[in-house]
This record gives structure tokens, sequence and C-alpha cells, in this order.
């Protein structure tokens, strides 16, 4: 269990490098997540992150604005062989579907991006206060990603100390002053029935 622990920490701080993001120093782990508050670009988000159980190369991170609205995304190590080279053409489409345990599957659609060393997929929309609520309740969440051509990727994220991480996140995003921009998901609340589509 040490090991594991150790890894996913390696893990992080790999995956920091790797997406040219430095963490503040306010990071803390919860079992198999972590929260953060990363800086993006010049603008510090909360973010939680978490090592896939599958895949020991990915990571899927939600970034928190200030205002609660959240970004998804995945990052998957490219092969050595395939480093420092094009590996697939630039913000592709792909279809996803997400599955906490047995709840039902969300579907929607998202843009891959290939960078030197790692694929990067931003999750669409789609994902909404249920999935997170289930996720808090869940054992294991399951990504899979389908390309056009029919090409797909499954990963497998343990949810142990998610609820604690999304608390922390919470509570970090409370303190961020700076706005966003992007494609970035409206924080539905429970009159706003638009925001959930």
């Amino acid at each position: 269990m040490k090991a594991r622990a150790w890894a996913l920490t390696a893990g992080l701080l790999l995956f920091s490098l790797f997406a040219g993001q430095c963490p503040a120093a306010e990071s803390m782990r919860h079992r198999d997540w972590s929260s953060l508050v990363a800086d993006d670009g010049g603008v510090p988000r909360a973010r939680i992150v978490s090592q896939a159980q599958s895949d020991g190369d990915a990571f899927m991170m939600l970034d928190f604005d200030a205002d609660g609205r959240y970004l998804a995304r995945i990052m998957v190590k490219k092969p050595q062989e395939a480093c420092g080279q094009a590996y697939i053409p630039d913000a592709r489409d792909f279809a996803m579907q997400v599955r906490v345990d047995k709840y039902p599957v969300f579907h929607s659609q998202g843009k891959i991006s290939d960078t030197a060393d790692d694929l990067w997929f931003t999750l669409g929309s789609g994902l909404d206060e249920v999935f997170l609520r289930q996720s808090m309740r869940g054992r294991w969440l399951r990504v899979k990603m389908q390309e056009v051509d029919g090409r797909g990727l499954i990963v497998r994220f343990s949810l142990r100390g998610v609820r604690a991480a999304l608390d922390r996140a919470m509570a970090l995003r409370k303190k961020l002053r700076h706005g966003s921009a992007g494609k970035w998901q409206a924080a539905p609340g429970r009159t706003d029935d638009a925001a959930y589509f």
C-alpha cells in the first residue's frame, strides 16, 4: 500500500511537470485522489486529480474556477516511441461514455489535443451535479473514449477519497479571485434547468 501511495505521489508530481503547471504548496492527499491549487496559465484553479487504476500513465483531473464551474480532463502519457511527434490530428472529436459503478451512463462529446509527450482528452458537457454526487457514493469511475474511426480507450479510476478531495476543492475555490474563460461547464443550480443541457 505504501508503494502504491508513493507511486501516486510521484505520478502526480510528474503529471504537474508534464502539464507545464506547478501545483501550489496546498496539495493534500485523500486516499486515491489529491486536491491542490494549480496555476493554469497564470490563473489559479482548485484541482482534484487521480491516477488511473487500469493504466498507470493516465490521470484524471477536475479543475474548478471561482464560480464553481468545472472542466474535466484526462491526460494519457504517449508511448515512448511516439514522444515528440504528432500522434493524432489535434482537436479531433471523440465520443465519451462515463459511468460510476452501475449508475446510468453519461454520454458526451469531447476533444483530443496532442502535445509533445501527452494526449489530453477534454471531456465535453454532460457531466453535472448528478455525476458528482454519484462519484461521491461510488467505488469506481470508468471512462470510455471512442474516436470517430473506431479506436477506443477505457480507463478506470478509484473513487476512494474523491468526496474529501471535492470538499477541499470547493473550499479552495472560494479563495480564488480570478475569473475564468474557456469551455467550462456551468455549475447547475437547483432551479436552473437549462444549465443541465
